[in-house]
């Protein structure tokens, strides 16, 4: 009765260690099995920030193409502005110099008509009542009246002369005044138009590189995420091959002890 008692209490310590073991086992696997869906949890969010950073460079090198377009047409617009510019600078200086001959220009026209003046005051003193016909008709000889005919046609030619000098005079100054002023007028109207585009330009590139410094502030933040998720990820891998490590090992020590209950148990009987 007493051996009978002994196997019974053997086999019940066996059998509660057989129960405590099995549930550390468990334990130990629940654990296992939820750090696990916490890696894989941690790799799928590290997946797509890394999708993530990929789609921000593809943006990042657009912004970057689309400054360089901008800088490029900024670029020629400053040229162009630069060389409208100069073109004034230079119509300012043919400004100045027309003026110059514009002054000129009139000295020359109030001469030819203090000339025509002079040559009709000189007609006037000479007969009031002038007649070209009678004029040459009541020359004393055929040679005074070839010469009066020679005077009367070069006094003549002499008057319309003058007034085709004065005509052309004022048609050159008033031509010259309105194309000096119409092209003057084009180039400043161009270099007001040219400024306003710089200006938009100027607006647009401020634009696109402000959000090109956002989307690498962004893309910097995202890196420093993944740096940190893969740090989690390693560290929570090195605590599952610990577990592992220490599941195998208390799983050895168990069926050590497993056996060593299992001999006592064969001697107890015995």
């Amino acid at each position: 009765m007493k051996v009978m008692h002994r196997v019974l209490y053997v086999l019940l310590v066996v059998a509660l260690s057989l129960s405590t073991g099995i549930m550390a086992q468990t334990a130990t696997q629940d654990k296992i099995r939820q750090m696990e869906r916490e890696r894989a949890e941690l790799n799928k969010k590290l997946e797509q920030s890394k999708k993530q950073v990929e789609t921000n460079q593809r943006d990042i090198s657009k912004q970057i193409s689309n400054l360089n377009v901008i800088n490029a047409r900024l670029e020629e617009r400053r040229k162009a502005i630069k060389n409208t510019r100069a073109d004034i600078d230079v119509l300012s200086n043919d400004s100045i110099t027309l003026s110059k001959e514009i002054s000129s220009i009139k000295k020359e026209l109030a001469i030819c008509k203090d000339r025509y003046a002079q040559a009709c005051r000189f007609f006037q003193s000479q007969q009031i009542n002038f007649n070209a016909v009678s004029f040459l008709f009541s020359a004393e000889s055929f040679s005074q009246a070839v010469s009066r005919a020679r005077y009367v046609r070069e006094y003549n030619t002499s008057i319309d002369h003058l007034a085709h000098q004065i005509l052309e005079k004022e048609v050159s100054l008033n031509t010259r005044q309105h194309d000096i002023s119409l092209i003057k007028t084009e180039k400043v109207l161009l270099a007001q138009d040219l400024k306003k585009m710089e200006e938009q330009l100027q607006t647009e590139e401020k634009a696109k590189r402000t959000a090109l410094t956002n989307l690498q502030n962004r893309n910097k933040q995202i890196q420093e995420q993944i740096r940190k998720q893969q740090q989690e990820i390693n560290k929570l891998g090195k605590e599952i091959d610990r577990q592992i490590q220490l599941a195998l090992e208390e799983e050895r020590k168990r069926q050590e002890e497993e056996q060593k209950r299992q001999l006592e148990a064969g001697q107890v009987a015995v």
